[in-house]
Parts: C-alpha cells; structure tokens; sequence
C-alpha cells in the first residue's frame, strides 16, 4: 500500500498551483475552527443534553460519556459514526462546525474568510 504523505505528494506534483500545508490542530484553533477534540466535546454535550443530563453546571462531558457507555477515551471517528451513521448523515451534522453561519458572514468572521479562500 502506498503511504499516504506519497500519495499527497504525487497529487500536489501533478496538479500546477496546487499547494499542501500540513499544519497542527493549533493553527486551526487560533483560527477559531475548532479541533476534532472541541467537537467531539461538543456532540458529547449535545448527547448529554438530550438525556437530559447535562445541566450546565459542573459537568465534565469525557467523565460522563466514559461513565454512560463504558469506555477509557471517547474516540472521535466512534463517536462520530455512532451519532451519524451514514456520510451523508455526518457532513451534515460537521457542516456547522466549519460553514459560516449568517452572522458570521455579516462579521467578516475568520470560517468565512477560510470559505472564500476556498472557492
């Protein structure tokens, strides 16, 4: 099989004025786009709160989800899946994390500058 940094490699080599930068999650949390850790501590908080267990105050979501369903670490791409079953399903539910809300366009916010550097 071949590793995937080739693979990245060959692509960007292939494709005039197409760059990769291979940055840390720090970059992106400077940013304001949060980490994969922020959100999979955010769905956390929502499961909670759909149980009706999370009220706010004092609550520590890796504590509780290890309590409720028995594990050492929450795992991102589990939880993920177990939340969104299909890909559909999960682009949808992360949409939020990245996409700009109308508020945030109104603002000139850093996901909408990422946005249009995007296109």
């Amino acid at each position: 099989m071949i590793e995937p940094i080739l693979s990245l490699a060959f692509s960007v080599h292939s494709s005039p004025g197409v760059y990769a930068l291979l940055l840390g999650s720090g970059v992106s949390k400077a940013a304001q786009i949060p980490t994969g850790w922020d959100i999979m501590i955010d769905l956390i908080r929502k499961l909670a709160t759909l149980k009706r267990e999370d009220d706010g105050s004092e609550f520590d979501p890796v504590d509780w989800y290890q309590k409720n369903y028995s594990v050492d670490e929450p795992d991102y791409p589990k939880l993920l899946y177990e939340i969104a079953k299909t890909p559909s399903d999960r682009r949808q539910l992360l949409k939020s994390y990245f996409e700009p809300t109308a508020q945030e366009i109104e603002e000139g916010g850093i996901k909408f500058l990422h946005k249009l550097t995007m296109q």
